[in-house]
């Protein structure tokens, strides 16, 4: 187990340690007398990743839980992310931190939005319905897409301002992309063989492709 691995299986034990305390169940358990494992446990996954990152970066403290914890226990995702979308209940985060979490859970709302419409596949889909779907994954393939040409542009530029790197520049642009299409497969596992791939793969293509042209633009 890496190092990595031991430090999030910590923080993960001592989120599940705070949501199973008793004054919290009281205090913000839909169901007051529900059992700690048992409110540890209906915790959405997604919701949980959060709170460990909370945890991790200092910001899951009695204040803060005022605002997510009755939020999490409900398992309520959309409510949950608006909370950690409100700038004014984090405003000792820094900036960058605090947009990872929101576009995490932009990405919470696109699954759950299109996994409420593959359940309704099996009474057919309206046409409201198909073309919701069709709306969102249209926009996150040209999220990719733009993504893409924009990677393509700094990688052209990044080689005219550093010319004698140009080819260091081009083996790495083929190794982030093997990474990238394999990062991709993985973090998309939970989203495979349901409408929520297509949007899923092409919002994750489209990040890599960003964190690549941030990266090569900061290298001169």
């Amino acid at each position: 187990m890496s190092l990595s691995e031991i430090v999030y299986e910590e923080l993960e034990k001592d989120v599940e340690r705070i949501c199973k305390l008793y004054k919290n169940i009281y205090d913000y358990q839909p169901n007051p007398s529900t059992p700690p494992n048992l409110a540890w446990e209906s915790i959405p996954k997604k919701i949980r990743d959060i709170l460990i990152d909370l945890r991790y970066r200092g910001d899951y403290t009695p204040r803060s839980s005022e605002y997510i914890q009755k939020l999490a226990y409900a398992g309520d995702i959309e409510g949950f992310g608006k909370a950690i979308s409100n700038k004014s209940y984090w405003e000792n985060v820094s900036n960058d931190r605090f947009t990872r979490r929101i576009n995490y859970y932009e990405k919470i709302k696109l699954i759950s939005c299109i996994l409420i419409l593959s359940f309704k596949v099996s009474a057919a889909f309206t046409e409201t319905e198909i073309n919701q779907l069709n709306e969102i994954n249209s926009k996150y393939k040209k999220k990719e897409i733009d993504s893409k040409k924009h990677l393509d542009l700094v990688i052209k530029e990044t080689i005219a301002n550093l010319p004698k790197e140009k080819n260091n520049i081009l083996k790495l642009h083929k190794l982030w992309e093997k990474t990238t299409k394999i990062k991709c497969r993985l973090a998309i596992l939970e989203s495979l063989n349901t409408d929520a791939e297509i949007a899923s793969k092409h919002e994750c293509l489209a990040n890599e492709y960003t964190s690549e042209a941030k990266f090569l633009n900061s290298i001169y």
